[in-house]
């Protein structure tokens, strides 16, 4: 982190946010002789009252037993996935697939790019590894400890042999990663939201498999959540402008507490602390403050699981439920088909309970809600596990979001039949600071007959190589002009890596059932390049869908001598021809046809760009690149495309 940014953090941070972030920073150092000596007695302990909770457990289990016998499908996942984790595999975040106790450094390494942190005192790490190719959400993610949740749950519907081959594995797994990760002493303690989605998993097997578990080994798991809960309580992540860290943080403090406190009224205080956290972090209409999709849906998942853990001890959770329902009207808005979400802005495939679940779709938090939506066996597993733990009251079963049109900043959609089309045009996520916005304003995604057609190509790794960092959350990596070579937006650097901190935004000048204009104001950015404008208008029959895009751009300072226009194409589309100005592709029972005119000369070819799938993994997609040069007419540039989506099936009908 620079001087310069430091610099700036304090200046716009309020005093009292200081001083308790400070606080929290000096702990680091002075509680440092404290888990020096706890690394090597390990005195920290608390205990749940698990005798207490035999009833609640018992119900947890047969109400498991029941769903999934009525599951076939769901149970053959389970199994499938069970089978891969007993075999010693664990799948990290789309890189591929790593071996448990492939080496003595296994929970602390980057397997993928050969790389391993210090097993040190964690204030003295320097987890980015600077100037090194890897990527510190390797360990992390196999630190999560997400594997013990689908083993838990095998153990409780299986017959005795199965049930005690994953119990060993767990208490394997739990043993080996606490010898190997001292409270505080590895890179697995630096970032709060790591430590409680661990809590969290670790808990939930704890609660499935309590009452088969020795008494030994009860022990150390109480043990193993009561560091964790002291780590959440010491050093929490905060910030003067919360994002989905604190929140997680906040998550497992809130989920962990309510089995250390003794009664209802503490409790309650509990839940209304977190509650105060969830109303910083959503805005009034239901969107997440960071502005990224599958982030929005990530911190729905932390509610969700919150909120079932509430209704678990009986809290009124009426407040939650309802924003709860805020946030999956927002899902519902921006669903480009079948529950999923676009991969606008940042994405990290992040889980909270991982059953290989899809992170780009949110329809199994609709499912628990009451919602008839179809999922997919993994998602049931979530769904099972949630509605066994805690199901959720009637009376705030969710009403299905049906309008044509919605304006949720910063993005405004138009909803049809036949297509969908998304625009971001306004502010940048949370409240400025971009932690995972791109230069994206103005850019789109436009879906037909179910299919997405022109997408946002996502971002590779985060912290794995810093120049393809600052190149994938740029403007000339998304479908927006760009002008004489020069980016829209050159980006500050952020806490870890360069962010659109500043970036100027769009406003909606005019929006209906099938038109949308945005206008991109360059004029108070440093560059002062100009103004953009992007008209879209949609024209939707049965057999056809035209989009057609008019980009204009008035230079203010400097002449037009170039301009380039990017048109990300979804990796499904394989069979692409240029012809002139025109572009024909096809797409199983579609035909894409994409026709350009300017008032300047246009080159249009066909490129290839890395499509991130998974965060980790990407494929080959197509992307049309429009580039043209020359002066303009009045130093302005108008640029349409047409896009016309035939629907062969239905022609032919």
């Amino acid at each position: 982190m620079g001087l310069k940014y430091k610099v700036k953090r304090v200046l716009e941070s309020p005093k009292k946010f200081l001083l308790i972030k400070l606080h929290i920073e000096l702990r680091k150092y002075y509680l440092f002789p404290f888990f020096a000596a706890n690394k090597k007695l390990g005195f920290l302990n608390k205990s749940i009252n698990v005798s207490a909770m035999r009833p609640t457990l018992t119900t947890i289990k047969s109400q498991l037993l029941k769903k999934l016998a009525d599951d076939n499908g769901a149970q053959a996942s389970l199994k499938k996935h069970v089978e891969f984790l007993l075999q010693g595999n664990i799948s990290v975040l789309g890189y591929g697939t790593v071996t448990f106790k492939s080496s003595k450094y296994f929970w602390v390494s980057d397997d993928f790019h050969n790389y391993s942190w210090p097993n040190r005192y964690f204030k003295n790490i320097d987890f980015l590894a600077n100037g090194k190719h890897c990527d510190v959400k390797v360990p992390w993610e196999k630190s999560r400890l997400q594997l013990l949740v689908p083993l838990a749950i095998y153990a409780c519907i299986s017959d005795d042999s199965s049930c005690s081959t994953c119990i060993d594995y767990c208490m394997d797994i739990i043993l080996d990663w606490h010898a190997k990760n001292p409270l505080c002493f590895s890179v697995n303690w630096i970032s709060a939201m790591e430590v409680a989605i661990r809590a969290v998993n670790i808990l939930t097997m704890f609660l499935l498999l309590g009452p088969s578990l020795k008494a030994k080994s009860s022990r150390l798991i109480q043990k193993i959540l009561a560091q964790h809960s002291y780590y959440l309580q010491k050093f929490p992540e905060i910030s003067d402008i919360p994002g989905n860290h604190t929140l997680a943080t906040e998550m497992g403090l809130f989920i962990l507490n309510l089995f250390y406190m003794d009664s209802p009224l503490k409790r309650q205080k509990l839940y209304l602390k977190f509650i105060a956290v969830v109303k910083s972090q959503f805005h009034e209409h239901g969107m997440h403050v960071e502005h990224a999709p599958i982030y929005h849906r990530l911190c729905l998942d932390m509610l969700v699981i919150g909120c079932t853990f509430a209704k678990l001890f009986d809290i009124e959770t009426k407040e939650l439920d309802a924003f709860i329902a805020r946030g999956l009207d927002v899902c519902d808005a921006l669903n480009i088909g079948e529950g999923m979400l676009p991969q606008i802005a940042d994405n990290d495939s992040g889980k909270i309970f991982d059953f290989r679940q899809e992170p780009t779709k949110f329809n199994h938090l609709k499912r628990y809600y009451g919602y008839k939506d179809e999922i997919s066996a993994k998602q049931s597993l979530f769904v099972y596990l949630l509605e066994s733990l805690a199901k959720p009251r009637k009376e705030n079963r969710l009403k299905k979001l049906s309008a044509v049109v919605c304006k949720i900043p910063p993005f405004v959609t138009l909803n049809q039949p036949n297509y969908k089309l998304i625009v971001k045009a306004g502010d940048i996520g949370l409240h400025g600071r971009a932690s995972h916005d791109h230069d994206d304003n103005l850019s789109f995604w436009f879906s037909a007959f179910g299919e997405s057609l022109f997408i946002d190509p996502g971002c590779a790794p985060y912290t794995l190589d810093m120049n393809i960092r600052a190149d994938n959350i740029s403007a000339k990596h998304h479908n927006v002009l760009s002008i004489n070579n020069r980016e829209r937006f050159c980006g500050t650097m952020g806490s870890i890596f360069k962010t659109v901190r500043g970036a100027p935004v769009a406003d909606v000048v005019a929006i209906n059932e099938n038109f949308i204009h945005a206008e991109l104001d360059h004029i108070q950015a440093s560059n002062k390049v100009g103004k953009f404008s992007r008209m879209l208008t949609v024209e939707n029959n049965k057999a056809n869908v035209q989009l057609t895009i008019v980009d204009s751009y008035e230079a203010m300072t400097t002449s037009i001598q170039n301009f380039t226009l990017p048109l990300f194409l979804s990796p499904k589309i394989v069979d692409l021809r240029v012809d002139n100005n025109k572009v024909i592709a096809t797409l199983e029972n579609l035909i894409v046809e994409v026709i350009f005119t300017s008032n300047g000369a246009i080159d249009v070819n066909i490129e290839n760009y890395k499509f991130y799938n998974d965060y980790g993994s990407s494929e080959q997609a197509p992307v049309i690149m429009l580039q043209g040069a020359g002066e303009m007419d009045n130093n302005k540039l108008i640029l349409v495309t047409k896009i016309i989506v035939q629907n062969i099936q239905d022609r032919l009908q």
